[in-house]
């Protein structure tokens, strides 16, 4: 009996017996003394009744499951509200009258309603306590009603929880001087962090107003102190970053605020804005008002009483363990659209259920059959309600339960892993195909299946046990070879790719790892399918789920951190695909292949090139191999006639030549030229002389300028042409200014001398040098604050345009007497003019070239004026 059940019995016996004493014979009437034994026996049975509901959690000590659940339910079933109201009610009213109120009518009265009453609410409660001892069954439902109904209350509130954190974070934000988020950047400023003062607590309410008031106080204090350094601004990085949460947990010394560590703030103020930070939030050390924390502890409990069953071998218990775990998820899943409680990221269920699993599997084989048959059904499940999250969840815990069955040395592990494959291959033939509402999410269903396969096989190869891996890639092999022929083609070529990832790490294992014992995993391992996939299509599979497959991590599980190293997994995954060609697994049908295929094909030729001539392993006869190199190298020669076929056809993009024209337009105005650097002043009058610059290029690939799969972008062809027509118009400015002239030899110690004598008779003397490093080194190549360069302490100018066109070293030159110069574009009606850049430039199909590629050629011109000035020019060459 619990303390209160034998508290409550004693008080109302001693109160029947006290008043039986008082109230004793000679002092009490007739009636009094039957009201009194009516009272006695109501005592009595209430007592009972109280007693029943101690014997019943003596009955549930140990409940079922879920034991919080379980005491809740039963107390629920038993109706101990109305057990307790009637008894306290009854035995009061029952008091009242054989003390006061003694007469025939209230004894009649208090004996029918009350006293009857009173006795059917305990009889009740005795006969529900007595289906509960006899029926297991009614107590788990009762159970999992009671859990059910306790986290999808629990996810309701998390959901409230959710948008009243959203809120909060948004008020935060809308605040003066607060963010809810990091602190914008400030160079040159630390961080000053505000801690959690307390012990283990969580934030149970955030009051935004003394946090505006410390960050008014901050910007203040901030403010002051920047004014006493001679400058008083207001700056957008005063704000204070509040990182607290309601709900949350904080250990002590986590950070709650951040804020800029600003000059000239002293101590005190510091002090003084914790102080009223911290005055913003409320803690607590109880959290059972935290849905998320409920939800936790109800699962925790859970889990913990199906480890203790799976200790226990308890097999029926641990079903229905599985089973409220699949019941409470759904219906907390259910009540929040898979948003809260962490429902939608379900790694906590990842690692809640892997323990569950790992100590099934460990535990006997009939466990191990149990953690099977979830896993299983949680797929089914997934794949009806085509929640591929979930799904990708259960095939986890398929590969998990098997790599525990590759280690177990059981007899029984044998079958169960044959229970994995056979739950796989049922998912793939009558569940996935019939599921889905669209062909994208049965197409990403059933590749996740296909990969499971490939790394369950992956894992017995790591294991070194062949026959194992021999039995899940003929498994594999068979998935969806009997569906319509469709289906099977589409699936197949995805079953192909994972065997051929399998067959790949064979070779890489082999290749890398010489030490191991050599893999006996032949090519007769692979069975034939009934529609052959496509090579080419393997290998585009490949390409396409390059970033999401399994594979992609197998080379590196061993990597060392901190290391660099080179990714070959795709050469062997090549070679694969060669192998299995060459062994007449896969077929190479040329109807199948686009020009997108052209580096697919061409890097496979390029392997079966060199497995004609050096294989690190078992193969086909060479034969095959060189008859899969042949058909690889005709259908590269038919794709690239086909290509240049179609590239010859098609016509120039009026998009890609306005894009040609404008980067020229563009490099020839922002590029530095010589003509810009000495400033060269616009033609005045008629030009004393003219000259033609121009240029006709032949064999430019027409792809520059259609619309096709080669990068060629003429954007950077217009660059280029630019930058050529700018060295065009530097040589015609240097040889106009430098004609008839001839350089004067200078020593290199007397350079700086001369040169100063020189520049003294120029009014704005600069330099235009060679570019050479020898000059820059001679005359103290320097850099002004506008970034412009110096030699000698004078402006200076590259120009790059080789020995033969620049006459000696450098050249002095005063801008204040260079000649007038114009360009402009030349004069035909083949070439379009570009105005703003004083050029034309035409373009035009010249056939093909030695290989069968269309080509262009680009023809430019320009016409240069410039009217000749008795320029202030002294040519240097040096002697050294």
């Amino acid at each position: 009996m619990t303390p209160f059940g034998l508290t409550l019995t004693i008080v109302l016996e001693t109160a029947a017996v006290f008043a039986a004493w008082w109230f004793g014979p000679g002092t009490h009437s007739a009636d009094a003394a039957v009201a009194g034994v009516i009272w006695q026996v109501h005592a009595a049975f209430a007592s009972i009744g109280f007693a029943g509901l101690a014997i019943a959690f003596q009955v549930l000590g140990e409940p079922p499951l879920s034991a919080g659940s379980a005491r809740h339910a039963v107390v629920t079933d038993m109706r101990f509200g109305s057990l307790l109201v009637s008894g306290v009610t009854a035995s009061l009213v029952l008091g009242i009258v054989a003390l006061w109120l003694a007469s025939p009518s209230t004894i009649l009265v208090s004996f029918v309603p009350v006293l009857t009453l009173s006795m059917l609410i305990v009889g009740a409660a005795y006969a529900r306590l007595a289906v509960l001892f006899t029926s297991t069954q009614r107590v788990e439902r009762l159970t999992l009603t009671e859990l059910k109904a306790r986290v999808s209350k629990a996810a309701t509130k998390a959901a409230t929880q959710e948008v009243s954190d959203l809120a909060t974070e948004r008020l935060i934000d809308s605040e003066r001087g607060l963010v809810s988020g990091s602190l914008p950047s400030a160079s040159g400023l630390g961080v000053r962090r505000v801690r959690n003062p307390h012990h283990r607590a969580a934030v149970v309410r955030l009051n935004v107003g003394p946090m505006v008031h410390a960050a008014d106080y901050l910007a203040w204090a901030a403010h002051e102190g920047s004014s006493e350094n001679g400058s008083a601004t207001y700056d957008y990085r005063q704000r204070i970053s509040v990182l607290a949460r309601p709900r949350r947990q904080y250990r002590p010394g986590d950070v709650l605020f951040e804020m800029h560590d600003w000059p000239g703030v002293d101590d005190d103020v510091w002090k003084a804005i914790t102080r009223q930070l911290l005055s913003g939030l409320t803690f607590t050390d109880d959290q059972s008002g935290d849905a998320a924390v409920v939800f936790a502890e109800d699962m925790s409990a859970l889990q913990d009483s199906v480890l203790a069953a799976v200790q226990g071998h308890q097999i029926a218990r641990v079903r229905r363990g599985y089973e409220y775990y699949h019941e409470t998820i759904h219906e907390a899943r259910a009540a929040t659209g898979s948003t809260h409680l962490g429902l939608k990221d379900p790694r906590w269920f990842e690692r809640q259920i892997s323990e569950i699993d790992v100590a099934a599997v460990e535990s006997s084989g009939r466990m191990a059959f149990v953690a099977i048959a979830d896993a299983e059904r949680m797929a089914f499940d997934a794949v009806k309600t085509e929640d591929l999250t979930w799904l990708r969840l259960a095939l986890d815990r398929l590969e998990r339960i098997w790599a525990l069955l590759l280690k177990a040395e059981r007899p029984d592990a044998l079958h169960a892993r044959e229970n994995v494959l056979v739950s796989m291959q049922n998912l793939a033939e009558f569940a996935i195909p019939f599921s889905f509402s669209g062909p994208d999410q049965s197409a990403f269903a059933s590749r996740q299946l296909v990969w499971c396969f490939t790394s369950i096989a992956k894992k017995a190869i790591a294991v070194s046990d062949i026959a194992t891996a021999h039995r899940v890639i003929g498994y594999m092999g068979g998935l969806y070879d009997t569906s319509p022929r469709l289906r099977a083609e589409q699936r197949g070529v995805e079953v192909a790719a994972g065997q051929a990832a399998v067959l790949a790490w064979v070779l890489f294992s082999r290749d890398k790892d010489p030490r191991d014992p050599p893999l006996e995993l032949s090519l007769d391992s692979f069975p034939r399918r009934h529609y052959l996939p496509d090579m080419v299509l393997v290998l585009r599979a490949y390409e396409t789920y390059r970033d999401e497959a399994p594979w992609r991590h197998w080379e590196t599980e061993k990597a060392l951190p901190f290391r660099t190293y080179t990714l070959e997994f795709e050469r062997y995954f090549r070679e694969a695909v060669l192998l299995l060609t060459a062994d007449g697994k896969l077929r190479l049908n040329a109807a199948s292949v686009d020009p997108d295929d052209r580096y697919l094909i061409k890097d496979m030729r390029a392997t079966a090139e060199v497995a004609q001539v050096h294989w690190p392993v078992d193969r086909p006869d060479d034969a095959s191999i060189a008859r899969v190199s042949a058909k690889l190298g005709e259908l590269l020669v038919r794709m690239k006639q086909q290509s240049n076929d179609l590239l010859a056809t098609t016509p120039l993009s009026v998009r890609y030549i306005a894009e040609f024209h404008e980067s020229i337009v563009e490099t020839l105005i922002s590029a530095p030229g010589l003509a810009s650097f000495l400033e060269l002043p616009s033609l005045t009058g008629p030009p004393s002389d003219h000259g033609l610059l121009g240029h006709i290029l032949h064999g430019i690939p027409k792809d520059y300028f259609v619309e096709n799969d080669v990068i060629a972008s003429p954007a950077n062809l217009g660059h280029e042409i630019g930058a050529a027509v700018l060295r065009g118009q530097d040589i015609g400015v240097l040889r106009v200014l430098t004609m008839g002239q001839t350089p004067s030899e200078v020593a290199a110690d007397e350079l700086r001398e001369t040169l100063d004598q020189v520049a003294r008779t120029f009014i704005d003397p600069v330099i235009v040098y060679n570019g050479q490093p020898e000059v820059e080194e001679d005359l103290s190549l320097g850099f002004k604050e506008d970034g412009k360069a110096t030699l000698a302490g004078y402006e200076a100018f590259a120009l790059y345009v080789g020995d033969s066109a620049f006459p000696g070293d450098f050249l002095v030159i005063d801008r204040q007497t260079v000649p007038a110069f114009e360009f402009l574009p030349e004069e035909n009606a083949s070439l379009t003019k570009l105005p703003e850049a004083g050029l034309a430039v035409g373009i035009r199909e010249d056939g093909q070239n030695a290989e069968g590629h269309p080509i262009l050629t680009i023809e430019y011109g320009q016409l240069g004026q410039w009217e000749l000035r008795p320029a202030q020019v002294f040519q240097v060459t040096i002697l050294r």
